[in-house]
């Protein structure tokens, strides 16, 4: 319904959480799905800000060490969430020391 009228799926003003984020956090696969096919594709590497106790962590960050994530996890690395940004293709060393 938020979408259909207007709400945006990356919405830069949202407070320190973004959709991607919390789909990834609770383990809804079929929410980031979405989500990346209405423009949030490049929320995958989006990093939280301003929170004490997640801050740097990417929606990928949510999901370790959580058996029941695995799924979210997976497509998350597949559609790119360990690369960096263009087109290389090349690993973001960075993002996986977490």
């Amino acid at each position: 319904w938020l979408y259909v009228n207007g709400a945006d799926t990356r919405d830069v003003d949202v407070a320190v959480y973004f959709p991607m984020y919390v789909a990834a956090l609770r383990g809804h696969l079929d929410v980031c799905k979405w989500l990346f096919d209405h423009g949030a594709a490049k929320d995958i590497k989006r990093k939280v800000e301003n929170d004490r106790y997640d801050d740097g962590w990417t929606p990928l960050c949510a999901t370790f060490d959580e058996s029941d994530k695995r799924d979210v996890s997976r497509w998350l690395i597949l559609r790119g969430a360990l690369c960096k940004d263009g087109d290389t293709g090349d690993l973001d060393v960075d993002l996986m020391r977490f």
